[in-house]
């Protein structure tokens, strides 16, 4: 880095470039007193080399907003994420997909805000700049509702992850009738009807999700550990809704191992 700055100047693309992945190299390692420095050096840097509405700029101040989040400076982070999105659909249009990657970010961010009714419209708006992107029936594009359907689940949004996770489970069920992801799309559906006090829709959907989950145990990935756990969960809340302490109990009883 020392000798690129030497050489080429410090704000020339190609250090702004390294400086920006090196400040990723830092947030991958949870080095995040050593990454936002460089972003935010970064950001100055390139805004004035490039200009404000640049692509290199827009995509430093996702990755420094991106920071913030993980630092959970939300206060920061907001506004950051607002402002690359707004400058990016002028910029570049609201379906390239930097700024789809932007949406995405931003809703997230308003979950963790505990803002869903500005998070869903966002979601729902990624999700549908995806799916023109996207080949029908696309595991892929499965794995992207599933990950929307879980910040909508997170922030009590239950009708619309209803929507997306039966679109969800259709194709996975179709594509991938067996595998784990399958059977905690189910349960991710029962917890959206959970949430919706369809108790009886709920039910099955999570009993099967449960069981089929725990049955393919040995190939949940690690950093999907938690989806039984969760699973588990929803049991317990729909058994203690329908006044089943009984089965209530032995959920939790699980749960507890």
């Amino acid at each position: 880095m020392k000798r690129m700055k030497a050489k080429l100047g410090v704000d020339h693309p190609s250090t702004l470039t390294s400086m920006n992945n090196l400040a990723l190299g830092y947030q991958a390692a949870g080095k995040l007193d050593q990454a936002l420095p460089l972003y935010e050096e970064t950001l100055k840097l390139s805004k004035a080399k490039l200009g404000a509405d640049h692509p290199d700029t827009l995509n430093s101040m996702h990755n420094l907003a991106g920071g913030y989040k993980e630092a959970g400076k939300l206060d920061q982070a907001l506004p950051l994420y607002e402002e690359t999105l707004k400058l990016q659909k002028a910029k570049l249009g609201a379906d390239h997909p930097d700024t789809l990657l932007s949406m995405g970010s931003l809703g997230k961010a308003y979950c963790d805000a505990k803002q869903g009714e500005k998070a869903t419209p966002l979601l729902l708006e990624f999700i549908a700049g995806e799916r023109k992107r996207a080949p029908k029936d696309d595991p892929r594009f499965a794995g992207l509702l599933a990950q929307v359907s879980l910040d909508l689940l997170r922030c009590e949004q239950f009708a619309p992850a209803e929507e997306l996770l039966r679109e969800c489970l259709a194709i996975r069920e179709m594509k991938e009738p067996d595998a784990w992801t399958t059977f905690n799309t189910m349960s991710m559906l029962g917890g959206a009807l959970l949430g919706q006090k369809k108790y009886a829709d709920a039910e099955p959907l999570l009993l099967k999700g449960y069981e089929g989950m725990k049955t393919r145990e040995k190939s949940i990935p690690k950093g999907a550990e938690t989806s039984i756990p969760e699973a588990l969960d929803r049991l317990i809340q729909l058994y203690e809704a329908t006044n089943k302490p009984e089965e209530a109990k032995k959920y939790r009883e699980l749960r507890a191992k």
